[in-house]
């Protein structure tokens, strides 16, 4: 939001590379004012969220992704021992009977009291 407000000063010094982070959102309005400004500029777009929640795709203007290249899952980096197992410990059938809510969420005391 605040390179799209200061765009006349950027614009003094042109960029031949322009990066997004979270890309996902790189079909705004927005976006499109930025990348008008730099018409030369490669596009790098980086997000963990290639999938927008109202469907639209990621391969239209403003922003155009010709290529997406997909990480390794989580399974490949434990497979490959880059990370170590997860370990997680939770209840498996938990009451929440009384259980208060603090601003939407789940009074956490009230949880860790939680039994199996």
């Amino acid at each position: 939001m605040t390179m799209a407000k200061r765009l006349d000063w950027y614009r003094a010094k042109p960029f031949d590379l322009v990066v997004i982070d979270e890309a996902h959102h790189a079909i705004a309005p927005t976006w499109g004012r930025i990348l008008e400004a730099f018409p030369e500029a490669y596009i790098l777009g980086v997000t963990a969220t290639p999938e927008r929640l109202d469907g639209k795709g990621l391969g239209k203007p403003p922003a155009s992704f010709e290529h997406i290249i997909v990480g390794a899952t989580v399974k490949q980096l434990v497979a490959e021992r880059w990370l170590v197992p997860a370990r997680t410990y939770g209840c498996t059938e938990p009451n929440l009977l009384g259980v208060r809510t603090i601003g939407g969420d789940y009074d956490e005391r009230a949880l860790a009291a939680c039994r199996t």
